[in-house]
Parts: structure tokens; sequence; C-alpha cells
């Protein structure tokens, strides 16, 4: 914790970090990780009081300091919808590298509007740098989705929307084959350590043949205790693949850590060459926690 002033006005701010675990509180489950934050102080005999007695850390408080200039190009507070459209000249700087990449597996220029994921040997739960490109999980209830174009040549190739903790607790929303025949897949991590598979299949659904070389559009809902998984083949028709899948797998008491959950682009062609690329059109991201409604 440091504790900071503000010459002009005199008042004193704690910074700190902190997590918000959902409920049941007192089991202290939480999947946002170690965030920072920041509280008034009032000095009371020489020493430093932030709370008194049983109160609670505010989401909100009264700060008289104003911003001068608004330097972010986007929201990092609230109820924030974030979405990349893979428009641009470079990648943006929000996404996050699962390791340092030593090849570039990535490429916007390849189909314009879209970034272009190699399917690679590498997977999530290996210690190598798979085709992996995050976003944090920043609210307790939220969303992400993605927009893939992707047609799987064989059952080792598949490509979606990862919820990933670490290598042994992740959730993979995915296309895939299953025969000659094209899947939406949901698979967990396989968290036993003497397992010889490194995930385990939940669900799945098939999809008509003639949709192995169509768009497809994943989402992973955040419930707070729970995610929702849904597929859709028409634009927000989603249908729900499916519900109540457990938080805590991926949370930070589960895995272990303090950095907490992540949603990933993710390609992968599970230990096996592949000259396969999966298009992803879009992703977004929505937060719904209640606290910024009020």
């Amino acid at each position: 914790m440091r504790i900071l002033s503000k010459p002009a006005s005199g008042d004193w701010w704690a910074v700190f970090l902190g997590t918000r675990p959902y409920q049941p509180y007192e089991e202290y489950y939480h999947n946002t990780g170690r965030e920072t934050f920041l509280a008034p102080v009032k000095w009371e005999n020489g020493w430093p009081v932030i709370l008194k007695g049983d109160e609670e850390v505010q989401y909100y408080y009264p700060c008289p300091i104003q911003p001068a200039k608004d330097f972010a190009e986007r929201s990092y507070s609230g109820n924030f919808t974030w979405r990349d459209e893979f428009d641009k000249e470079s990648i943006n700087r929000d996404w996050m590298f699962l390791r340092t990449p030593h090849e570039k597996w990535f490429n916007l220029e390849k189909r314009k509007g879209s970034i272009a994921l190699q399917l690679r040997s590498e997977t999530c739960s290996g210690d190598m740098n798979p085709s992996f490109l995050g976003h944090r999980q920043q609210h307790l209830k939220g969303s992400a989705s993605i927009k893939i174009d992707f047609n799987p040549k064989t059952e080792n190739e598949k490509a979606g929307l990862l919820l990933f903790h670490n290598e042994n607790h992740y959730y993979l929303i995915c296309k895939s084959l299953e025969g000659n025949q094209p899947v939406v897949q949901l698979y967990k991590a396989n968290a036993a350590t003497d397992s010889k598979s490194e995930m385990e299949l939940i669900t799945y659904q098939k999809l008509k043949k003639n949709l192995a070389n169509k768009e497809l559009y994943l989402k992973i809902q955040a419930n707070g205790t729970t995610y929702s998984f849904f597929y859709a083949i028409k634009p927000d028709k989603w249908n729900l693949l499916k519900d109540s899948v457990d938080a805590k797998f991926v949370s930070t008491r589960a895995a272990g850590g303090f950095i907490g959950s992540v949603y990933a682009l993710y390609a992968t062609s599970s230990g096996k060459p592949s000259k396969n690329v999966s298009y992803f059109d879009w992703f977004e991201y929505c937060g719904d926690d209640e606290v910024y409604k009020r």
C-alpha cells in the first residue's frame, strides 16, 4: 500500500491492491484477479486511517481532482464495451500474448478487416507460445464474443474462444471436426497431473456439413459464479451450448496465482503440423456489473 497526497487541496489517498470475490464472499472465489484500488485517508493521532470497523472499500468516492486531458482512447472503468474490428495496420496494444512470440503467427494483411491466426502445434496446455491473443476479464458479469471464419481439415484442428487462467485451468469453445462433420465443441482443461489428456470434452453440437467453411459466432457469458457458452450461425441468433458451467474452476483460489481469467482468440493443431489458418473478423467485450448500474 502507498499513501499519496494532493498538494493543492491537502487530501490524502491510499493506493492498494485487492480483489472482488463473488458470493458467497467468505469463500473468496474471484475470477477478475488482483486489481488496484484508491480510497481516501484521514489522519488520526498521527496514523493514517482508511476504513473504520466493519466499513467496506467502495466502488466510488467523491474526488475533487479533474483530469486535465482524456488520454485514454477507450474506457477502462464502468460497464464499458470494447470491440476490435482488426481494421488497423498494427495489432491493438490491449491484446496480450501467452509468453513471448518468437515468430509472427498472426497477420492483419492477409484479409483486410480480419486477423488471421495460424494453426500451430503449440497448445495452451504447454509451456510454449501458442496462437493466443488475450483480453482480461474485468467484470464479474459480462461477455466476450467473436466472429470466426474457419474451415477445419482434421479433427485435431480447433479454433475459437478460450477462457484461460493457466495451463491446467481453462475452458475452450471452438469449431472443429468430428469425422467429416463440422462441430462446435466445449472443452475443459484436465487439471489432473497424472492425466494423459490435456482437456476433456464437456459437450458438442454437430453442424450441417455445408457449414464447414461458413462463418460462426461464439460467445462466453460470465454470470459471477458460472459461465454460459453460446454459438450462432447468424448474427445475434444465439444458441445455448452449455449453461451454468462452474466459474470456480478458473478462479484464482482454484488455479493459484493472482492475474485472473483471460478471454482469448485461440487456434491450434493440437501437437500436429498444419498449414491451416483461422480468421477472426472481430472481438467484442462487454461489462455488465450491477454496481455500475446504480
